[in-house]
């Protein structure tokens, strides 16, 4: 049992090194992307605003109304003129050093929260072991790589089955009768010892 595991590692082993090898290669030698060294600056060009030309307008004669027609004031009244304010300029907008000084001050009266930059940056969860429910430990690189290194023998890696075959049947018993059990316990009984 323990030559075929050895010898299945090894002919993995030697299939990683030569996938290795073959890409290794091709990125060695791989073509670089050309240079280019004919390139045209680029050149802008501002066009003025086209300006239309005046609109000269035709005289209308306005249009004889009801009130054209209406009688004549009597003698006795008299119409006065109403001085109309002018119309307030629209306001213009402030300059950017109003702004900044606005924004300095505003700053200045807000309390400023506690910042620590340096500070451990690892996300409060809600729940713990012990609660309701558990959180999961959000993914890391090294528990992935990790993992990847168990795939071809790393730490934690057994290359005795049997351990590992008694967990499953542990944890296929729960469940229930199954081909899954079935397999295990069977598997377990012949290869491995009480």
């Amino acid at each position: 049992m323990r030559t075929r595991t050895g010898r299945a590692r090894a002919v993995a082993g030697m299939v990683a090194c030569g996938w290795l090898g073959l890409v290794g290669r091709w990125l060695l030698h791989a073509p670089a992307m050309p240079r280019q060294t004919t390139v045209a600056p680029m050149e802008l060009v501002w066009l003025a605003p086209a300006v239309a030309p005046p609109v000269q307008r035709r005289h209308v004669p306005a249009r004889r109304t009801r009130a054209a027609f209406a009688r004549p004031a009597a003698p006795g009244t008299t119409l006065q003129a109403v001085a109309l304010p002018a119309p307030a300029a629209p306001a213009a907008a402030p300059s950017a050093d109003v702004l900044r000084a606005q924004a300095r001050a505003w700053a200045e009266r807000e309390p400023q929260p506690e910042v620590a930059p340096w500070a451990d940056r690892a996300a409060r969860l809600p729940g713990r072991a012990g609660e309701r429910f558990a959180m999961r430990e959000p993914p890391s690189v090294a528990r992935a790589l990790g993992k990847i290194g168990e795939l071809f023998g790393g730490p934690g890696y057994d290359p005795d089955p049997c351990p590992r075959r008694r967990e499953n049947v542990a944890a296929l018993v729960a469940a229930g009768d199954s081909a899954a059990l079935r397999h295990e316990v069977d598997f377990a009984r012949r290869n491995c010892r009480p």
